[in-house]
């Protein structure tokens, strides 16, 4: 029994500073987007590059805006 309270005393992980931003990224380029800013307004807004503005304009969430997912 002392295992299963062991198990239940560990902290959830922190999130990374990158996946924080990420997420912030692609709220902020959402919010412009939705308001049909366009995506070249935004990226000079934001001050990143235009392909991630768009990466992350037609992503539904952040994470699936991420680099490399490889299909």
């Amino acid at each position: 029994m002392q295992a299963d309270t062991a198990a239940d005393d560990v902290p959830e992980p922190m999130e990374g500073l990158r996946a924080i931003k990420r997420r912030e990224r692609h709220a902020a380029v959402h919010g412009f987007y939705d308001e049909g800013v366009s995506i070249k307004a935004i990226s000079k807004t934001l001050g990143c590059d235009r392909k991630t503005v768009r990466r992350c304009a037609h992503a539904a969430t952040p994470d699936d805006a991420s680099r490399g997912t490889g299909s």
